[in-house]
């Protein structure tokens, strides 16, 4: 049986699914996270052939049946991850198919622009991906945290949500839901307890507590330090569009430019949200503002799909 396969590869999963020549679902599959750079090198080709073989054993399929491979990847941050990662895919997966690989941030672009305009991803971390109508393809934020990159993003809010809980230990401000959330969520009493979190943060992969939801009900609420971090987020966010903008020169050729939202991040709060339409339509009064309608994996299938019948 001839089929194709497509890969959204994310910082939490790995998500694999199978489809015929019609662009039918044949199976799915989800593995271990594959970025190299966590996973390390030695470790990848276990890994990233492990889920290609559950998926194939889901629905009898071989490896020698396979017409395309499209995988949309995190970790695919510089013309040597491009061609690493896209040779990796080749060479060491058993396939005799075209194969090509792009960042998860391009794909979610694919997925809610069309490949138009600006995306803006807030999940984890945050950043931003443009393509202009001359073809020229940008992409702004996504830096490690060690260089202070991902402002905007989940990471971003629940360390800044932490720093407002250090004010309270401190005897700087009053007791608040937002701080009463986030005491409960982690457990924490006392000044010797975030310390002991702070620890744990502090060395790579500065591992965040996800706070972001409990930052958003406070929001949603009224607790005006949430609302504020949420403001806050979204002016890092905007700055983002803005450097994508000044790179490629959108908005100069493309005025009515669309400005797509990704990630759970700004998904999930409505005073991010509105902050950032606030934000954008100040700026660029064309701008269509733009949500999914589609998963990052239900994208990556109808490109494996284009893929294969195109063999290029």
């Amino acid at each position: 049986m001839e089929f194709a396969i497509a890969i959204d590869s994310g910082g939490t999963n790995y998500r694999l699914r199978a489809i015929d020549g019609n662009g039918r679902m044949l199976s799915e599959y989800t593995g271990k996270p594959a970025n190299h750079y966590h996973v390390g090198l030695e470790a990848l080709p276990e890994i990233i052939n492990s889920s290609i073989s559950a998926l194939l054993s889901s629905f009898g399929g071989e490896r020698k049946d396979c017409r395309a491979l499209f995988c949309g990847t995190t970790g695919l941050d510089s013309d040597e991850d491009d061609a690493f990662l896209n040779s990796f895919y080749r060479d060491s997966c058993g396939l005799s198919c075209p194969v090509r690989v792009i960042s998860d941030a391009e794909l979610a672009h694919y997925a809610v622009t069309g490949g138009e305009g600006v995306l803006l991803i807030s999940g984890t971390g945050a950043i931003a991906f443009g393509c202009s109508r001359e073809g020229r393809r940008g992409r702004s934020g996504g830096w490690l945290f060690s260089i202070l990159g991902d402002q905007g993003g989940g990471a971003w809010v629940s360390r800044r949500a932490l720093q407002h809980l250090s004010r309270f230990f401190d005897g700087a401000i009053s007791d608040s839901e937002l701080l009463m959330g986030i005491r409960e969520r982690l457990s924490i009493s006392s000044r010797s307890d975030l310390n002991r979190l702070a620890r744990t943060m502090g060395e790579p992969p500065w591992t965040v507590p996800s706070l972001g939801k409990i930052v958003s009900e406070a929001a949603d609420s009224g607790d005006e330090e949430a609302i504020r971090i949420f403001q806050e987020a979204a002016s890092f966010l905007f700055s983002l569009v803005e450097d994508i903008d000044s790179a490629l020169s959108i908005s100069r050729t493309y005025p009515d430019f669309p400005v797509g939202l990704w990630g759970s991040t700004v998904l999930g709060s409505s005073a991010m949200r509105t902050e950032l339409e606030r934000l954008i339509k100040g700026k660029y009064p064309e701008a269509r503002l733009m949500l999914p309608n589609k998963s990052a994996l239900d994208e990556a299938a109808e490109l494996a799909l284009k893929l294969w019948k195109s063999g290029r």
